[in-house]
């Protein structure tokens, strides 16, 4: 029997009820972990009795004694106090802390050396054992943000657990969150969402709040499987609208921040001490910078001309976070600097240089001749662009110095200081080519992607030599001084595809993503969705497809996309379907991604949200989804949003911590509490954070009997490279194994009796979720 229940009750606290009393292994943090996480001192006489631990969050710190949790705000100078409690608990559980913080707290504040106080110890998590019958409670710390689980053990009745505050008044909100309002100060829980992993499919199980007569707040949960884990992960960490602006790109500093975008007509961010205040022109581009909550603009503002137009379609980040901005434009009186490479408008696109507060250029230029789809920035600075153009000024030396169709692909470098193009060249054939992304390699190189109608586009070292279908996505490198491609391939079947973005790994691989009409699109073995989702000459499915660093074969390449309708489909005559349009990595090799589906059954994994099978409405609506870095599963895959609009996502970005942010096109968002824009309108800025249990374990047969041995596997989501897992029987260390493409795998043998089996990376030193292995006697 395992049984397991998680609930994110907040945007800062997760509920779990899982089956057993964890005795976690306590494995050391490093220095980075320590600087990342909350510290719970052991008091020893620098807190009150009856403290126990102690931690100091941002603006905030916590109490904890064996009755309750007091939470003691800062805001405005003023502190607040909130205190939690479980009504009808032990009054004295036993409290330990676990995971021991590899530091030391010193107070000498006394004159008499006795009387300091040395060498407090800190933890990562404190647990309270036997809070309620078999009920346990740990309270511990995800990005600087204090939360908690309730461990339930089999047969133990969850119905009991009750939240009570002192210095909050409870209520639920419409939406069904729960609000705390405590002086001034509010605080709001994200209504409770579970799920259960049922034949590979995840089955959403109702879970709300309910709060009784006397204030105490419990949990109603529709009936469930009790034989079956139910659990929570991934968290929807914010949703915002853009502030009635379009949305169209975003990028992500070593902080977790979200830099944003687009273009702002009669609305946007509020933008104060910055470069332009408000919106002069017909359109105006606007670069916003949000904190990683999704809560507070940390500066906002715009770049235009009056009775001008222009748009930002893409946005990157350098070391000292200046910011650097490509788009279109229609007018020139866009503003541009002195000694750019162009100051003079005859007609295309644009690429800025904002200092890291935005409040100044630090160069502007017109790029003339052709209109940028994609952007991608280099190590050294230099400004790399595709998209489509006529009249390009190419370069001497570069690959194709002239164009045959109407419009052609281009690519083009320009330098560090914005005056002068190390290179630019067509890269196309004469049917219409179009170019539609573009990443960079660590060499320099330049990685392309986009459609391909011509039977003559030029191809070197390719997977494969001539068009599949009336058009191909194709995938090019160019050397990093524009002069030859290192590989260039045709990638469809015998319909149409479409190449719609690219992301380049540590390694040149690069990851393309696009939309397939073909039902014979070249999967791989072994990928998560082989083939096709539905049949039809009019209906398309996104692709993933990895490409070895030669660019002669693919590592993998899947599908993702399911059927536009449940039953009596007929042939098909929508014209569309579902399609991946951009795509970020994390340096243990997952792929973010992002796109629109119309799929009347789309293939969803782990949602968020719960959305059943639906006819559409053939309108788009928005997906993302995290993929393995081996493309042999899909870590979550979840539709967002309502169902009567066109919707999608124009740009995905990964952070450090393995959340996931992605703007795009929407106008019916569920957006979270304290989101920057709540109306409707423009674009949508979306995180998703990587969950409470970025380490997932199973075994390869369950049960066994004594002598045979099992192999566990360790899926590792964090986005660390590399590192090691180690496997516990309980507290008793059994084996470690290195991470290759985001797993850990150990063949043991185990004694008659049930183990409780877990799994911690080194990179995070989170324990997974359990797994209770049966070994039957001979």
């Amino acid at each position: 029997m395992n049984r397991l229940l998680c609930a994110a009750a907040a945007a800062s606290v997760l509920l779990c009820f899982t089956p057993f009393a964890v005795a976690a292994p306590e494995p050391a943090a490093t220095p980075a972990q320590v600087l990342a996480t909350l510290a719970f001192e052991e008091n020893r006489g620098q807190a009150d009795e009856p403290v126990r631990f102690l931690a100091r969050g941002p603006g905030y710190r916590v109490y904890l004694t064996p009755r309750e949790a007091a939470m003691v705000f800062e805001s405005d100078g003023q502190p607040r106090e909130m205190r939690m409690s479980f009504e009808g608990a032990n009054p004295a559980p036993s409290m330990r802390g676990e995971q021991l913080l590899d530091h030391r707290t010193n107070y000498l504040g006394s004159a008499d050396p006795t009387n300091n106080i040395v060498g407090v110890r800190s933890h990562s998590r404190v647990r309270y054992r036997s809070l309620y019958p078999g009920v346990d409670l740990v309270y511990y710390a995800s990005q600087g943000k204090l939360e908690y689980d309730l461990v339930v053990a089999p047969r133990a009745d969850a119905g009991r657990i009750a939240v009570a505050f002192s210095g909050a008044k409870p209520r639920l909100a419409p939406d069904g969150e729960l609000q705390l309002d405590a002086d001034g100060l509010q605080l709001r829980y994200h209504r409770p969402v579970a799920y259960q992993d049922i034949g590979g499919q995840r089955k959403i199980v109702d879970a709300r709040y309910v709060i009784a007569r006397d204030g105490a707040v419990k949990f109603a949960l529709a009936p469930y499987d009790r034989s079956r884990a139910l659990v929570i992960d991934p968290i929807l960490s914010y949703a915002s609208y853009s502030w009635g602006a379009t949305a169209n790109a975003v990028a992500t500093d070593s902080a977790g921040n979200a830099y944003i975008t687009g273009g702002a007509s009669g609305s946007g961010p509020a933008a104060t001490s910055t470069y332009q205040t408000r919106v002069l022109g017909t359109q105006d581009v606007y670069v916003a910078k949000v904190d990683p909550t999704g809560k507070q603009l940390l500066w906002a503002t715009y770049i235009g001309s009056r009775k001008g137009s222009a748009t930002g379609v893409g946005i990157a980040l350098d070391a000292s976070g200046n910011v650097y901005v490509a788009g279109t434009t229609a007018t020139g009186t866009y503003p541009v600097t002195a000694g750019a490479y162009q100051t003079t408008y005859t007609a295309g696109s644009f690429v800025t240089k904002l200092n890291a507060t935005g409040t100044a250029l630090v160069y502007s230029t017109f790029v003339n001749g052709g209109n940028v789809t994609g952007m991608a920035l280099g190590t050294g600075g230099d400004v790399y662009l595709t998209g489509n153009a006529n009249a390009l000024v190419t370069t001497a030396g570069a690959f194709q110095p002239t164009g045959s169709g109407t419009t052609v692909p281009f690519v083009a470098r320009l330098n560090a200081t914005g005056n002068a193009m190390t290179y630019a060249t067509y890269l196309g054939g004469s049917g219409g080519d179009t170019g539609a992304a573009i990443a960079v390699g660590s060499d320099g190189s330049a990685y392309v992607t986009g459609t391909a109608k011509s039977t003559n586009f030029p191809l070197v070292n390719a997977m494969r030599t001539s068009r599949q279908g009336p058009s191909d996505a194709f995938v090019a490198r160019l050397n990093p001084a524009g002069s030859q491609l290192v590989y260039s391939t045709y990638l469809g079947g015998a319909s149409y595809d479409d190449g719609l973005g690219i992301a380049v790994d540590a390694q040149g691989q690069a990851h393309v993503v696009g939309r397939a009409y073909s039902d014979d699109f070249p999967t791989t073995a072994g990928s998560f969705q082989p083939r096709n989702g539905f049949t039809s000459p009019n209906f398309s499915n996104g692709f993933i497809a990895k490409f070895s660093a030669s660019g002669t074969s693919l590592v993998y390449a899947s599908y993702l996309g399911g059927r536009w309708c449940s039953s009596n489909c007929g042939g098909g005559f929508l014209g569309d379907g579902d399609a991946l349009s951009a795509v970020a990595l994390d340096a243990s090799g997952h792929a973010y991604v992002g796109g629109w589906s119309i799929s009347g059954q789309f293939p969803q994994v782990e949602p968020f949200q719960d959305v059943p099978a639906y006819y559409s409405e053939y309108t788009r609506q928005l997906f993302v989804a995290k993929i393995r870095p081996a493309g042999d599963g899909v870590v979550y895959a979840d539709v967002l949003g309502g169902r009567d609009f066109d919707l999608q996502v124009r740009s995905i970005a990964a952070d450090r911590s393995g959340g996931a942010f992605f703007v795009g096109t929407t106008v019916d968002l569920p957006f979270t509490a304290g989101a920057q824009s709540p109306t409707a309108g423009g674009g949508a800025v979306v995180k998703i954070a990587p969950g409470r249990y970025p380490t997932r374990l199973n075994s390869s047969l369950n049960p066994v009997v004594v002598g045979q041995p099992i192999t566990l596997t360790a899926d590792v989501q964090n986005p660390a490279p590399g590192g090691t897992v180690s496997f516990y029987d309980g507290a008793t260390a059994i084996g470690s194994a290195p991470v290759a493409a985001g797993r850990a795998t150990l063949s043991v043998s185990l004694a008659a009796g049930v183990h409780k089996l877990s799994a911690v990376f080194s990179g995070d030193a989170l324990i997974s979720p359990p797994v209770y292995q049966l070994v039957k006697g001979q």
